[in-house]
């Protein structure tokens, strides 16, 4: 099968652009040619004139239409499938996947169909009133950038793509990748028929049992920012001085200046390094202020047989409970007391931690690994070209 990947990817390598690039060599192994067209925001931000441009491009990419329209002409894809548009792409390159009449399976990484940010989050908090108002006000209203000049772009890039119906005309099937991405846009007006449920996938690089360490401690694994709730756990980490915690991540927020002796920063680390970090730690921690989408940090504890702390909102309680067997224990949502009980309450009891670590890699192993996921996209891709 020939399929077109069409990306923009961010500044900074992210688990967006991991999945992207696995999904483009898995597909290759198994046989389908597979073509990119992909630009990149690095730097896009870093001098007015970038800035500005990039916000045009948002809105209508007089490049990214070109590119779409020569990639389909040159490489003839029987299926594109699509991921992040913004913003030098723009979704008014679909426009041309449906005039060649080329379907377009478009795989939902976050909430951007939904959000102007992409997040759902304001002030900290879950936001769905952009989504049940059905337009992009509030998002300025409410300068959810903390920037106007940034807020009124997002805004009116995703209004831009609303109001022509790019994405509503032109995206054959949505490919969430959790069901309560999939319950939101239906929310939002998608017709069932055309919504699917697809998660990511990692890996398998152990097949291990699930073990403890003799020097366990709480493992935290991402970006050290707000929205994924970095400081909830250091303050959880102020009121649990006799457990260790251990921070894996690039800083997105200020340091703390009072330096915690049981809280230890590692930085960026090497994947090997992050498989060791993962197999010495009791459980793992999610913090997130967001929703988030299907975490690559919760299918690496999973894989790893650990099990989760995350919070009560979006998809984890569906992932946490999923099969029924619990893989963790859930708090309340940005609600450091209860991040705390939560913790203190599992390092110590370190055989139920264990339980659940084996229900996680169960829950990995059924739902989540490479064969299981691919096998699904092939069921996919194909059922789609079928209908043309």
């Amino acid at each position: 099968m020939r399929v077109l990947v069409v990306h923009n990817d961010y500044g900074r390598y992210s688990g967006e652009e991991a999945a992207v690039d696995r999904f483009i060599i898995d597909r290759r192994v198994l046989g389908d040619t597979v073509e990119t067209l992909r630009r990149t925001s690095k730097f896009a931000r870093e001098l007015p004139m970038s800035r500005a441009k990039a916000f045009v491009s948002g809105l209508y990419s007089t490049e990214g239409v070109r590119m779409m329209k020569e990639a389909l002409q040159v490489f003839k894809p029987e299926v594109v499938n699509v991921h992040n548009l913004y913003p030098f792409i723009s979704p008014a390159a679909l426009f041309q996947c449906r005039r060649q009449g080329i379907p377009v399976v478009m795989t939902v990484h976050n909430y951007r169909l939904l959000c102007p940010t992409g997040l759902l989050l304001r002030d900290n908090k879950p936001c769905h009133e952009c989504l049940t108002k059905g337009h992009e006000w509030p998002c300025v209203h409410h300068n959810c950038e903390a920037s106007r000049s940034r807020t009124t772009a997002y805004a009116l890039r995703s209004m831009m793509a609303r109001i022509t119906g790019a994405y509503t005309k032109c995206v054959d099937t949505f490919c969430c990748l959790t069901d309560f991405q999939r319950r939101l846009m239906l929310q939002a007006g998608i017709e069932e028929k055309r919504l699917v449920v697809i998660p990511n996938y990692i890996p398998d690089h152990t097949a291990a049992e699930p073990t403890t360490s003799t020097q366990p401690y709480v493992a935290y694994a991402g970006r050290l920012s707000k929205e994924k709730g970095y400081d909830l756990l250091m303050e959880a980490a102020q009121r649990l001085p006799h457990i260790n915690f251990r921070f894996a991540g690039e800083s997105g927020m200020q340091q703390p200046t009072t330096q915690l002796p049981n809280v230890h920063m590692l930085g960026m680390m090497s994947e090997e390094a992050m498989r060791h970090f993962y197999a010495e730690a009791a459980f793992v921690v999610l913090p997130s202020r967001c929703y988030e989408g299907l975490p690559n940090v919760l299918l690496e504890a999973y894989q790893g047989g650990k099990a989760v702390i995350a919070p009560n909102h979006g998809a984890f309680p569906d992932l946490i409970q999923q099969d029924g067997q619990p893989c963790g224990r859930l708090f309340e949502a940005g609600n450091a007391q209860s991040l705390t009980q939560e913790i203190d309450y599992l390092f110590g009891h370190p055989d139920e931690c264990l339980g659940m670590g084996c229900s996680a890699r169960k829950n990995y192993e059924n739902h989540f690994t490479p064969q299981i996921v691919q096998n699904l996209w092939t069921a996919l891709l194909k059922a789609t070209t079928k209908r043309l």
